[in-house]
């Protein structure tokens, strides 16, 4: 098996993928059809009238009159650029369909250059036995973005031995975006910063933040302008901080949390102030909880790597969805373990251990909040990437 493949040419290979991608689009059009506009999640209905009144009236806001940044702009702006063009909630599922097939040519990519064309075949055909990777592009959640623009970020800094100038600078523009569409991505693009200094790429880490930052900062300009007030990139993080510490939370809850007494308390304050009013209650409550909190967040931790959670729509969890996501997710793992196991006769390369570090810390990092596959799925990509090690090849590390 493995010869075979690793006799392929670049050219072959690389078509092969496009032909992947053009297959996942196919096969989400069929489905973004039979799904019409139903949405499934309010968070849905928040992002589709946010890119409805970018595109008609100019403005990013949630009922047409008061400005917002509970909601971060990144995916909501590639929305309202499709909404423009008269696209609606179909054509945003087809959007999202489509970034999912372009991320396999940026992971063929990526892994190419670690381990060769023949494990690069194997990432992008990964993805396609992961269902939920494609159950979450049908739905209009910016995690498809996140990971197209994530794994083209790794692919510009990771898939050459020495990237330039013009390809850090691109990645850092689209870390940018990433950290616009999900605001905790600024963890994972520190740490690259991070490990790029640690390999003494001092210039490529500034120029990466640099880049970010040129994104990032027209967006903290404006929070500032319409909230009097600093907003990094949301509003959200305070409802999200209190949803994972405080009296009521489960380790695997997520929204399903009830914060009803600390909403009815925070009614009439503005969207900053509820923010900050959150905040500080979930920070109260782990200053006077401290063991039953450090006990919360290492279950929160645990759970991070987890096949199931409570959903907020119950519908929407079921035993098949819940035992496909045990066997596809319990593969990926098992898959990365032997990738690992047989990193004594093949080395780890320098991405894929970046990515384990990442894989891991980004999961401390998400539960001081709290964690959910949904917010997983653009790691998972770390996974397969390294899982596709596994298969032979003829390229050395870079």
């Amino acid at each position: 098996m493995g010869t075979g493949l690793s006799c392929l040419s670049r050219r072959r290979a690389a078509a092969a993928v496009w032909i992947l991608a053009a297959l996942v689009l196919a096969a989400g059009s069929v489905y973004a059809f039979q799904l019409k506009d139903r949405l499934r999640y309010p968070d849905e209905r928040d992002y589709v009238a946010l890119a409805a009144r970018l595109a008609g009236a100019g403005r990013y806001s949630l009922d047409g009159q008061n400005p917002t940044a509970f909601r971060p702009p990144g995916y909501p702006l590639l929305l309202a650029a499709a909404a423009r063009l008269g696209g609606g909630i179909v054509a945003f599922r087809l959007l999202n369909f489509a970034l999912l097939g372009l991320t396999l040519p940026a992971l063929f990519g990526l892994v190419r250059r670690q381990h060769g064309d023949a494990a690069g075949l194997l990432a992008a055909l990964l993805p396609l036995g992961y269902p939920v990777l494609f159950y979450s592009a049908g739905t209009l959640y910016p995690q498809t973005l996140a990971a197209c623009l994530f794994v083209t970020v790794l692919a510009l800094v990771f898939g050459t031995a020495n990237p330039g100038a013009s390809r850090t600078a691109g990645a850092g523009l689209l870390g940018g975006w990433l950290v616009l569409t999900v605001p905790t991505f600024g963890f994972a693009l520190a740490l690259l910063a991070a490990w790029l200094s640690f390999e003494k790429r001092i210039r490529q880490a500034a120029l990466l933040l640099a880049a970010a930052a040129l994104v990032v900062a027209p967006w903290v300009a404006r929070n500032a302008r319409a909230f009097d007030a600093f907003v990094l990139v949301s509003s959200n993080s305070g409802v999200n901080l209190l949803l994972g510490n405080c009296e009521t939370t489960t380790p695997n809850g997520g929204t399903t949390v009830d914060i009803s007494a600390y909403r009815a308390r925070a009614e009439g304050l503005d969207e900053i102030e509820r923010n900050r009013f959150y905040t500080r209650r979930a920070l109260a409550w782990i200053r006077a909880h401290p063991r039953r909190a450090l006990r919360l967040y290492a279950l929160k931790f645990l759970n991070y790597f987890n096949f199931r959670n409570e959903l907020y729509v119950r519908r929407e969890g079921t035993a098949p969805r819940d035992l496909a996501m045990l066997l596809t997710y319990g593969l990926l793992l098992a898959l990365t373990a032997a990738r690992l196991a047989a990193s004594r006769r093949r080395p780890l390369t320098r991405f894929e251990r970046f990515a384990l570090l990442l894989y891991v810390l980004n999961g401390a990092f998400a539960a001081l909040f709290f964690t959910r596959i949904r917010f997983r799925l653009p790691f998972d990509y770390l996974l397969i990437g390294t899982a596709a090690g596994l298969m032979p090849h003829g390229k050395d590390d870079a």
